[in-house]
């Protein structure tokens, strides 16, 4: 592979992986506001929950994933393809992958291994954790240490947390 062919498989990798970044900080965030509004609702069960929260984060993720691929298509003029809007959904898989271990978190209250309550809690930290984690990938860059990696990984925690609060209080 030449020069410009190795910058280009870097350049897109860069995109991909910043792209998965954003879905699955945003999937995060998301997931997250649902089950802090819907956990406020002491008479929706475990199960109902689970069900709200994996409803909603497919439906963002189809229109999320259609507005990226008609947007591309505005920028390359190019007509409407199946191809590219399998893209433009695998692109944002990420949003669904992020709801998955906060889901298993409700699980076990549907399956009465922990309490309705214990169950949010864990769904909750889950997502807490996985904000942190993906801030502080965010803050890997080459020469980057551990103290300002885990810097921008708690800023990014806190600021997803007051997203979350301020979309539970509009809801």
């Amino acid at each position: 592979m030449n020069e410009a062919g190795r910058r280009l498989a870097v350049s897109a990798l860069f995109v991909s992986l910043r792209d998965r970044a954003a879905n699955a900080i945003y999937g995060t965030i998301l997931v997250t506001a649902v089950i802090v509004a819907l956990s406020e609702d002491r008479a929706a069960s475990a199960g109902e929950l689970i069900e709200a929260v994996a409803t909603t984060t497919v439906v963002f993720w189809l229109a999320h994933s259609y507005a990226d691929f008609l947007g591309e298509r505005t920028l390359t003029g190019g007509p409407a393809a199946r191809m590219g809007v399998r893209d433009a959904l695998l692109r944002d898989v990420a949003m669904l992958e992020v709801a998955v271990l906060p889901l298993l978190a409700l699980l076990l209250g549907v399956i009465h291994l922990v309490s309705r309550g214990h169950a949010v809690v864990a769904a909750l930290a889950i997502g807490v954790a996985e904000l942190f984690a993906w801030g502080y990938l965010a803050g890997r860059a080459p020469g980057a240490s551990v103290r300002r990696s885990a810097s921008i990984g708690l800023f990014n925690c806190g600021l997803g947390v007051l997203i979350v609060l301020l979309k539970a209080l509009i809801h």
